[in-house]
């Protein structure tokens, strides 16, 4: 299933821009776990966090929310490999989502339920149970 590809990111130019892996995920019990990225954490990163790619293609936390990619299904130092989910079925036992509602963005990629009232508004997907997240990026909004 494996594709290479360049990582282009809209109105921005990539000098020597790097292949990096993309491939889908085998699917599991829990359904479709969708598209995955591989790519190199440009400082510590945490796990189940949201990240961008910066112009070396290594990921660090979305400083701009519409460059949001996906989420990290691992933790990272500088130059380890973080397997990133940009869409689909997620699960982690460590989570406790309320079903059926909404996930949003906040800073330095962590995630939440709660509506955030300022700064930039993007919902990352919702919640399928209280372990399971389905990732589907939405369009940032500025609230003030």
């Amino acid at each position: 299933y494996d594709k290479y590809v360049k990582f282009v990111e809209e109105n921005q130019t990539i000098e020597n821009p790097k292949i990096i892996t993309v491939g889908l995920t085998t699917p599991g019990p829990k359904g479709d776990s969708g598209n995955v990225i591989i790519c190199k954490a440009s400082y510590s990163i945490g796990g189940q966090r949201i990240i961008s790619l910066n112009k070396d293609n290594e990921a660090e936390y979305p400083q701009d929310f519409s460059c949001a990619v996906g989420l990290t299904t691992n933790a990272a130092t500088k130059g380890e490999n973080l397997i990133v989910q940009t869409s689909g079925t997620i699960f982690e036992s460590s989570w406790d989502w309320i079903p059926n509602r909404a996930v949003y963005l906040l800073d330095d990629g962590l995630i939440t339920q709660s509506v955030p009232t300022s700064g930039t508004l993007l919902q990352i997907g919702f919640a399928l149970s209280s372990n399971e997240l389905f990732i589907k990026m939405g369009t940032p909004i500025i609230l003030n």
